[in-house]
């Protein structure tokens, strides 16, 4: 059953969005390590919800280009995503 953010409660957290990510990611991951006595690199995604960009069919990783979404602006987006440790993509300015 999942918790609405209201529900989940972090003492140390100062916003119901800050206790979900802590409880669903970091919290689960590092007991874990702890119980292993271990630590391993971690993947995570670095979003910003300023970074304003406009979609372009053409730039897209897709073969298809019908899209709805071609020359839609758009206001937050992923700027770093690291796996294993490494830095696997990287948004440009």
């Amino acid at each position: 059953m999942t918790q609405g953010l209201s529900q989940v409660r972090c003492p140390n957290c100062r916003s119901p969005v800050q206790a979900m990510i802590e409880q669903r990611s970091f919290r689960p991951t590092l007991l874990t390590a702890l119980e292993q006595h271990k630590l391993q690199p971690a993947d995570l995604t670095l979003f910003s919800t300023d970074h304003a960009w406009t979609f372009r069919a053409a730039d897209s990783a897709s073969k298809s280009r019908n899209t709805p979404f071609d020359g839609r602006a758009f206001k937050g987006a992923p700027m770093v995503t690291i796996v294993a440790g490494r830095v696997v993509y990287r948004r440009e300015a």
